[in-house]
């Protein structure tokens, strides 16, 4: 029974001569991972500042540089505009002129020559109202009714007020046998000119053809009246 007791206490002697062992084991691994780790620390905190020294140093080289440049840059504008000065200062009023002249009629020239391009392809823009009349006035005693009813159309669009136009552009509608647009045209000629005794009697006529006797009549008498005065 001693025996067996004396063996069970060297067994947990042992065991506790083992953990002992053990635990100073791992204190002794604990110290040398926190000495490593310590280690590892400083230097990279000794890395960082020797990259940030590094990169103050590169910032303040890049200053200086640009300072440099900009000072460089500042001192040839101020040369080239003292330089500039100097030129016009040296300059009188008839030189300028004619170093501008030259350009100018350059552009002159070529804007010319834009217009008459311009004109010999579309003359009818440079037509005002006269031509127009003039060359409608022309395509109607040439029988050319439809082509001066559009040469009217394009003075009236320019200035309607013109009896004559509205009268002229009637009679050719009149030859045309388009009596109702005739009859409008007349109209609008009697508005501006009441007694016009030439667009009554051919609105007259027009009344005539539509068998409108009774309005064709007045006109007719109309006529009468006027010219009587």
């Amino acid at each position: 029974m001693k025996s067996r007791e004396s063996e069970f206490i060297s067994q947990v002697s042992d065991s506790q001569l083992g953990i002992q062992q053990k635990q100073l084991q791992i204190l002794q691994s604990l110290g040398k991972l926190e000495t490593e780790v310590t280690t590892q620390f400083s230097q990279v905190q000794s890395q960082i500042q020797t990259r940030k020294d590094l990169t103050l140093e590169t910032l303040e080289k890049l200053e200086t540089t640009l300072a440099t440049e900009l000072s460089d840059v500042t001192s040839d504008a101020q040369t080239q505009k003292e330089h500039i000065l100097k030129q016009l200062s040296e300059m009188s009023p008839t030189s300028i002129a004619q170093a501008v002249v030259p350009e100018v009629q350059e552009k002159i020239q070529a804007v010319t020559e834009q217009l008459e391009l311009l004109k010999s392809n579309h003359p009818q823009l440079f037509l005002n109202p006269d031509d127009y009349i003039t060359h409608a006035d022309a395509l109607l005693s040439q029988g050319q009714y439809e082509d001066a009813i559009a040469q009217y159309n394009r003075a009236l669009d320019i200035n309607p007020n013109r009896p004559n136009l509205w009268h002229q552009q009637g009679v050719a509608q009149w030859e045309l046998q388009q009596y109702e647009d005739a009859i409008a045209s007349f109209d609008k000629a009697l508005e501006l000119t009441p007694d016009a005794p030439d667009s009554l009697y051919y609105r007259g006529l027009a009344l005539k053809e539509l068998r409108r006797y009774e309005g064709s009549l007045a006109a007719f008498n109309k006529v009468v009246e006027i010219q009587a005065d």
